[in-house]
């Protein structure tokens, strides 16, 4: 207990000058800390990482880092007296630590999930502390951590979904205490599901100075350490400066904002929504607070961003298309592999892998035949939002070049229609829209966006009786699976395929006088599904009998039959494939050799 009545606290606080509130309602015993500083090594790998964002992702970013309206320009002066993420509906609810040291990693996914808001339109996205703490590399227990340490987590192992793991569901019922830290005692637990809820990061990076609020200001939160004394603990309101009471330990939190007048950082906590009393005015309470600058030690560490949210699977793209008399196939690398690979199949064999020489890719390509060439569009390497392009001639690739003035967060796909070569992707960052262009084979035409349409995943596209069609998945929340058509001058009403839901986005090929769709099933569903549409109505779903995904399948038309590519489930890292000849699905069989991003 301190040795100070709250009596006490509230006349050292006007004594010192400072006017922040006391709460009347102290918890009898204080919550968990355990924030540790990161290692000079991890620190001088965040200090790199920052340096190239200013250099290569800031410029990028900014036209589109306020969600729509226009950025804060960095002159002078270099960034708004005051910004608040709160203010653009991001930043999700408050969440409890309870009694373990498990601040850092509340505070990372709250970091992430605030920036998959941003980037991904991905709203009150709940993940996993209890995946991040316990089932990570940190390990079974309420010890502390460091701010580096655990974004580098997210970065090479991903964290799930709070709906495979639960807080709660870390301790016994009642918690035990660990003699060892007076904390309770964690456990692990297993995720069969984890591999298809699992959210990643491109980067992470560590700010100082005003860089910090060049950084809040355009391109997301932060997170940060400090020491916590015991007059913290009696906080209810109003800009915290530490004035009586001993030190208790580290803290991490998540920083959503700053405020030059009133010389503070504005926090979330992960104390419960409780803690600080009720909401205020000024923006604290019910879970926030505001510290003074330079209080505590909280700039003496730098405060961390990330960017490049992945979303389950969101790497994964296959392309799929016939050229000549072959199927080709391209994807990712593996892992954290930027390099992009095709091969090459006939009805007998596929051939082995081959690496497209000289770029890189954070999402697989799509293919589609023009002109005699097979093209291949995908997103750039991961931080660069460019939509690029090649085209192959049987023998060898041509140099990459950039569709000029777009960006996408998710990689394109492509069709031929009308003599022209179409691509379609989905907008940047919360940008929800889809855009198109067409390509003469000389130039793209500047891009246009489908009105009245909004998408979580970039489209699919194929020709049909004369039409270009679109499918695409709902935004969000919206499991549907909605679809229109292009006559060459204007798109359709959009309209959903009925009674079909999917947890990833369609793909669409034209096959036997038919537009075929097949997709990834809802949830934990790990079949695959497909449906044929007449040009009237779509017939009803069926599944490829025996096979499964943790992901969407690409389909293609080869030969007389319909073929489709698919990730296997789970840690199965094959591509598997099968033929529809127009009545039956037939056996599945893997591509020797070949790996996909998991």
């Amino acid at each position: 207990m301190p040795e100070f009545t709250l009596s006490e606290l509230r006349t050292e606080i006007i004594k010192a000058g400072h006017s922040w509130l006391v709460n009347e309602v102290v918890p009898a015993r204080p919550h968990g800390l355990g924030w540790e500083p990161s290692p000079d090594a991890m620190l001088q790998f965040a200090d790199v990482s920052a340096d190239q964002f200013k250099k290569l992702r800031l410029p990028v970013l900014l036209p589109h880092a306020e969600l729509g309206a226009p950025p804060v320009a960095l002159q002078a002066p270099p960034h708004p007296s005051a910004f608040d993420w709160r203010t653009r509906g991001v930043v999700g609810s408050v969440g409890d630590q309870e009694f373990c040291g498990s601040c850092v990693s509340f505070a990372t996914i709250g970091l992430v999930s605030t920036q998959a808001a941003i980037e991904l339109g991905t709203h009150d996205l709940q993940l996993s502390a209890a995946d991040q703490h316990f089932n990570s590399s940190h390990g079974p227990s309420c010890s502390g951590w460091n701010n580096a340490a655990s974004l580098d987590q997210v970065r090479t192992r991903g964290v799930a979904t709070a709906l495979e793991f639960q807080y709660d569901t870390a301790f016994d019922a009642p918690p035990v205490i660990d003699p060892s830290t007076q904390l309770w005692a964690a456990h692990s637990r297993p995720e069969p599901l984890r591999s298809v809820n699992n959210y990643r990061i491109a980067a992470y990076h560590g700010w100082t100075g005003d860089d910090r609020k060049y950084y809040l200001a355009n391109v997301g939160p932060l997170i940060c350490g400090f020491s916590v004394y015991e007059d913290f603990d009696a906080y209810g309101g109003g800009v915290y400066r530490h004035v009586v009471g001993k030190l208790r330990g580290g803290h991490a939190v998540l920083v959503v904002g700053y405020s030059d007048v009133d010389q503070a950082w504005i926090c979330r906590n992960s104390w419960g929504a409780g803690w600080g009393g009720a909401a205020r005015p000024d923006g604290t309470g019910a879970g926030y607070f505001k510290i003074g600058y330079g209080q505590c030690g909280i700039d003496g560490e730098p405060m961390f961003g990330c960017t490049g949210v992945l979303p389950p699977k969101a790497d994964l793209h296959i392309g799929l298309a016939q050229f000549g008399n072959s199927l080709f196939a391209g994807w990712k690398g593996m892992h954290g592999d930027d390099r992009m690979f095709f091969t090459s199949g006939q009805q007998q064999a596929w051939a082995g892998q081959t690496m497209i020489p000289g770029i890189g890719s954070s999402v697989g390509p799509s293919y589609a035949v023009f002109g005699g060439r097979l093209y291949a569009a995908w997103k750039g390497v991961v931080g660069d939002q460019a939509i690029w392009w090649s085209s192959f001639d049987g023998k060898a690739w041509a140099p990459q070049q950039r569709i000029g003035g777009v960006a996408s967060s998710v990689g394109p796909t492509l069709a031929v229609f009308q003599n022209r070569l179409y691509a379609a992707w989905k907008g940047m960052n919360n940008d929800q829209g889809i855009y198109w262009s067409s390509f003469d084979g000389h130039n793209w035409a500047p891009q246009q966006r489908i009105g009245g349409v909004a998408t979580s995943a970039g489209p699919s596209l194929a020709e049909y009786q004369g039409r270009l069609y679109a499918a695409w998945k709902g935004m969000n929340n919206d499991q549907a699976i909605w679809w229109s058509s292009f006559d060459g001058h204007t798109w359709a009403a959009q309209q959903r395929v009925g009674g079909v839901a999917t947890s990833f986005g369609p793909t669409i090929a034209c096959y036997a006088g038919k537009l075929f769709a097949a997709w990834k099933g809802m949830g934990n569903d790990q079949a695959i599904w497909w449906s044929s549409f007449d040009g009237h109505g779509w017939a009803p779903q069926q599944r490829i009998p025996g096979v499964a995904t943790s992901v969407g399948p690409t389909l293609a038309v080869f030969g007389n039959d319909l073929a489709a590519v698919w990730k296997g489930m789970d840690d199965d890292q094959h591509l598997w494939t099968a033929t529809f000849s127009g009545t039956a699905w037939g056996p599945q069989s893997t591509l020797p050799g070949n790996s996909c991003p998991d």
